[in-house]
């Protein structure tokens, strides 16, 4: 009894300072960057003259500096009662589950729970007392909604809650102010980021994911309000091409027609940004071998690709256009250079004279035939010379990234009257990049003109972007067109399957 007496004592004396410190609180909102963390290291992704650690410098992001945040609930919600304290106490250490009735229930995102309440000082949100609050009723319209988004609600613990509202004697309110804060911030967690980790499927996937400060922030406001509907009626509801698979996914669900292939497909849209689609942005779509560029949710450009074979598979990612090169040097990628071209080299040193050139450790400009490949092996790089026969075309469009990977033009046009395209070593090439380089250049002092003189050139000529334009390399095998039409696609890297199965294997953890 004593040790109890003390332990509320001191638990009492933290949450007293709690109230008056509360910068001390701090949430980790560590979160992905849109940019992978390495730097480009190819010579592509540079200028002929620059230092390779330029790039380096410039794509260098400083670690995001966390405010510790300021409770933002409003004050009485915050009463200093027993409530606050068995929270308080529930919460000092690694939570798991709670306990309802004597039964183990386990939570979604127990650390984001955690986060939430200290960061808020410990308010009591759904109860007042032991009196449940109107808003439980709003939160269960939105976990029953979620089968709509192809969730399942009993993730959101939709049966226990709703067993509860239905006036079921229950011992431990602290449990259940736990449990629906669970059930809100994983519900929207869900719909924002989704259910299966993005990494898990895609490793080279970077798109920034909602924060946990940000789901946060969302629910205090929701409270403040009184109305914790609406922020998650708002997650992805102006976003056309997520509503569009939504609309067809419920007509097929009701007329017990397949659903896989949109399921997936809205999973594959939640790992996008909330806002990717606000905006100009180039959308490579690699299964149906398309690159457009969309503004204001229309397509103002749109041509047919060739993208990366199965085993040379274009990476997903997310980028910037920084860079529209004319008449480009082409510097052959390790794997090419090991696979392909070495073993030429060393068969016949003067196979690539003329039209390529080779570069030494040191930044020298030889002839391939002045190198002995043998021993040289890749110290080397071989760059072929700008022109109508060079593997880039005469056009190549950079959003500098770890992967080397760029759009370009190409001297290979028969290849666009194919139906599978899947046939490069990852790059990606465009039947029409001429009209692509002066949208992107539109506004600027380059005209069509002058773009045309300078990609016939002997040396290459850079245009920097003058907004950087956003760059979606994305895998969606279903998906509506500007008219609402569902399209879809070969799943040419065989993804499909692995997503499936992760995803129904979330629905029931």
């Amino acid at each position: 009894m004593a040790l109890r007496t003390s332990r509320c004592i001191l638990t009492i004396a933290v949450l007293g300072t709690l109230l008056t410190v509360a910068q001390a609180q701090q949430i980790d909102a560590t979160e992905d960057s849109i940019f992978d963390e390495a730097p480009p290291s190819l010579a592509d992704n540079l200028p002929p003259d620059a230092n390779p650690e330029d790039i380096l410098n410039a794509q260098t992001i400083e670690a995001e500096t966390v405010v510790p945040a300021q409770p933002s609930i409003r004050s009485e919600m915050m009463p200093f009662n027993s409530r606050r304290i068995h929270l308080m106490e529930a919460l000092q250490q690694p939570l798991s589950s709670v306990s309802i009735n004597h039964n183990a229930v386990k939570l979604n995102q127990p650390q984001l729970v955690a986060e939430f309440y200290r960061r808020e000082q410990f308010p009591t949100i759904w109860t007042h007392e032991t009196v449940p609050n109107p808003i439980i009723a709003q939160l269960q319209e939105a976990i029953k909604a979620s089968a709509d988004d192809a969730l399942n609600p009993n993730r959101y613990h939709a049966n226990i809650i709703n067993y509860l509202q239905a006036g079921t004697h229950y011992q431990d309110i602290t449990a259940l102010e736990i449990l629906l804060t669970d059930a809100w911030l994983s519900l929207v967690y869900d719909l924002a980021n989704g259910i299966v980790d993005a990494k898990k499927i895609d490793r080279t996937w970077n798109a920034p994911k909602v924060s946990h400060e940000q789901l946060a922030a969302w629910l205090a406001e929701g409270i403040n309000a009184q109305d914790v509907l609406s922020p998650i009626q708002a997650i992805n509801a102006q976003d056309t091409a997520y509503q569009a698979l939504k609309q067809q996914y419920i007509l097929n669900r009701d007329q017990q027609l397949k659903t896989d292939d949109l399921v997936i497909n809205m999973e594959r849209i939640r790992w996008m940004a909330q806002d990717w689609h606000e905006q100009r942005y180039i959308f490579v779509n690699i299964p149906s071998y398309e690159v457009t560029v969309v503004e204001n949710d229309k397509n103002i450009y749109q041509t047919k690709a060739v993208v990366g074979r199965k085993d040379r598979a274009t990476p997903r990612f997310v980028d910037r256009m920084r860079h529209v090169v004319m008449s480009p040097t082409w510097t052959v990628p390790p794997t090419i250079m090991r696979k392909d071209k070495l073993p030429q080299l060393i068969r016949n040193p003067a196979a690539f004279n003329g039209s390529y050139e080779a570069i030494s450790p040191g930044g020298k400009v030889v002839r391939p035939s002045d190198v002995n490949w043998s021993s040289a092996g890749t110290s080397y790089r071989l760059r072929q010379k700008p022109g109508g026969q060079n593997a880039l075309g005469r056009v190549k469009f950079l959003f500098p990234n770890e992967h080397a990977i760029y759009l370009h033009d190409t001297p290979s046009k028969g290849l666009f009257g194919r139906s599978n395209r899947a046939l490069s070593s990852g790059c990606i090439r465009l039947q029409d990049p001429m009209d692509f380089a002066n949208l992107l250049l539109k506004g600027s002092s380059w005209t069509p003109e002058k773009i045309k003189t300078a990609s016939n050139q002997s040396k290459e000529q850079w245009a920097n972007l003058q907004k950087q334009t956003p760059v979606y390399l994305v895998y969606w095998t279903t998906w509506a067109d500007p008219s609402g039409n569902i399209r879809s696609a070969k799943d040419v890297y065989e993804l499909d399957a692995k997503l499936t199965n992760a995803y129904k294997k979330a629905l029931v953890n």
